[in-house]
């Protein structure tokens, strides 16, 4: 089943929101109200003061997926999930979700909702909330394959993945949960990657595994604020390391304001904090354009002062947003029961998907440049059209 995400903002979405809110205690519409002004004086404050390009409405809602429990919404760039003091700062996903769907409100959660999966801040794309608890650590269990179960399965490349998921589509689409599309600085292929991709492994031409071991990393900036940040595991103060995977598809070459560049497929199966952020920096050696932090690794001196990545520092201030966002999501579900039910694939009588159905979820490919002449292609290894031709052996 083909979801792609609808215009926000549609007369059937308003009226739907307004017969949703019409049975809505006092409080809440009183709540709703003070949202409304106090988000829009937000975004009107930020992009007056150079902090926001773009305007976000809070009723600009984008749902790509809603029945029996779950919703699936495309995000926003350069929004969060959630604050700490969400009543003072409500510009995120969570006070726009109870803006718009307040009956999914848990008042006993500290973010209100069941977020299935997570996005950065600068991520746009698919996530999931589910309605109770039940359903998010099933849906969750779906979403990622786990090292451990590749290791079990004896699974250890892109090829033995595709040939063990022909027992049936709705396992192989189970399998590969989440895909991310990025724009990256360089050609990546063209030439050798750091030291630290003995983690990388070349599949075929164009096809890479990266696999790291990553953990936090409380990093000072000059200004004095504090930031948790995501580095691999040899380096100095990195706590709690935890493997991570990604298989990496290069699309295409080409050229983003003169500069070398490509356009990547990220198939993630493990679901780390920043890590394809990381795993491009780092691993591949070819950070995301319009990433801040990781493209001049500021933890690392040694690299920081690299005169390759300090050419492209200037332009990722010139970009509007960070390239990457995810666009694919699949969840498998079970017919014959409210949508919200996800099947268990743990069951050993050896029929586990003949009642199951694949929920298949895709966003229109985003606009990560606003200037049409900003990206040139080069060359094109792959078409998104037939992305799937990537685990073909």
């Amino acid at each position: 089943m083909l979801h792609v995400s609808k215009p926000a903002g549609s007369l059937l979405s308003n009226f739907t929101t307004w017969i949703q809110c019409a049975g809505l205690s006092f409080r809440t519409q009183l709540q709703r109200c003070y949202l409304f002004f106090v988000w829009n004086a937000i975004v009107f404050y930020e992009i007056v003061t150079g902090k926001r390009d773009k305007w976000i409405g809070i009723r600009n809602f984008p749902v790509v997926y809603e029945k029996g429990g779950l919703i699936v919404l495309n995000k926003h760039p350069d929004l969060l999930i959630n604050h700490e003091n969400p009543w003072l700062y409500c510009l995120t996903l969570q006070m726009q979700l109870f803006f718009n769907r307040p009956c999914f409100a848990n008042w006993k959660l500290n973010n209100m909702f069941h977020f299935v999966n997570r996005l950065d801040y600068a991520t746009s794309g698919l996530i999931c909330i589910a309605s109770d608890r039940l359903t998010a650590g099933i849906v969750s269990n779906l979403l990622c394959f786990s090292v451990a179960n590749a290791k079990r399965l004896h699974i250890r490349t892109l090829t033995d993945l595709f040939q063990f998921t022909q027992v049936g589509k709705a396992f192989n689409k189970k399998m590969v949960g989440r895909h991310y599309l990025a724009v990256v600085w360089g050609h990546v292929g063209t030439r050798k990657f750091p030291e630290e991709s003995a983690h990388v492994t070349t599949i075929r031409p164009n096809v890479y595994h990266v696999q790291m071991t990553l953990g936090g990393l409380v990093h000072k900036w000059p200004c004095g604020k504090q930031q948790k940040l995501v580095t691999h595991a040899s380096y100095k103060g990195c706590e709690n390391p935890r493997e991570s995977s990604t298989y990496i598809v290069v699309l295409e070459h080409g050229q983003l304001y003169n500069q070398p560049a490509s356009r990547l497929l990220l198939i993630p199966t493990t679901g780390r904090r920043h890590q394809l952020r990381v795993h491009c920096a780092m691993g591949l050696g070819h950070p995301i354009t319009g990433d801040l932090i990781y493209t001049s690794l500021p933890f690392d001196q040694a690299r920081s002062t690299n005169v390759k990545r300090d050419d492209t520092s200037p332009l990722n201030h010139k970009l509007e947003r960070m390239a990457l966002h995810a666009f694919h999501l699949n969840i498998v579900l079970r017919s014959g029961r409210p949508a919200a039910q996800v099947h268990d694939h743990r069951r050993a009588d050896g029929n586990s998907f003949r009642d199951s159905r694949v929920l298949e979820l895709y966003t229109q490919e985003p606009k990560f440049f606003s200037a049409p002449t900003a990206w040139r292609s080069d060359q094109t290894f792959y078409e998104m059209d037939n992305w799937r031709n990537v685990y073909i052996p």
